[in-house]
């Protein structure tokens, strides 16, 4: 069954799998915010939409503050990103609920983190134009990976729509940063 999954493309798998792009997870307080789980959020409202890039094999970085670093125990589908549920939706249902908002100006920005992943570069560009597609005046912020940019991704980045770049270095030195991220990844 697998070796027949890898022989699909990425969109077949994308869709087969529930994964990125065709699928993102979600805060709970952002699906709250859009509708997409029943709640309230007492006290505030939710600013920003954040979403995170899905794949069954999880994150392959080995961040050591992070529920879905790569060694955590576990299946990486159960892993919580902050210790709350992220829940997952299709990323076009997202962008619409995203710009039904937007009409209301609830929704302050959009915040689209990657996930260390060989498609993650590719995914995170369609998924920020599929955003930009159905929200065209909410701010688009992409949260990279460090180890998987160069300046050809970050104008990329920019041309698919997002606003803000932030990337995730999380360390001074080499050093420090393979003891906070984990090497190899």
């Amino acid at each position: 069954m697998n070796g027949e999954i890898l022989k699909l493309s990425s969109q077949e798998q994308a869709e087969m799998m529930n994964i990125s792009p065709d699928y993102v997870r979600i805060s709970m307080a952002a699906a709250i915010e859009l509708g997409l789980k029943p709640g309230k959020i007492h006290g505030c409202g939710c600013g920003c939409i954040n979403l995170l890039q899905n794949y069954p094999e999880g994150c392959f970085a080995n961040c050591s503050y992070c529920g879905l670093a790569r060694e955590r125990p576990g299946l990486a589908e159960e892993n919580s990103f902050i210790r709350v549920d992220w829940p997952l939706f299709p990323t076009d249902l997202v962008a619409e609920k995203i710009a039904d908002k937007e009409t209301e100006s609830t929704v302050g920005r959009v915040c689209i983190a990657q996930v260390q992943d060989h498609r993650a570069n590719d995914d995170l560009l369609e998924m920020t134009r599929r955003i930009r597609k159905y929200a065209q005046k909410v701010p688009i912020s992409a949260l990279a990976m460090a180890t998987l940019l160069d300046k050809n991704i970050l104008q990329e980045i920019k041309k698919a729509g997002a606003d803000i770049i932030g990337i995730g270095m999380d360390a001074a030195t080499e050093e420090i940063f393979y003891n906070t991220r984990g090497k190899g990844a």
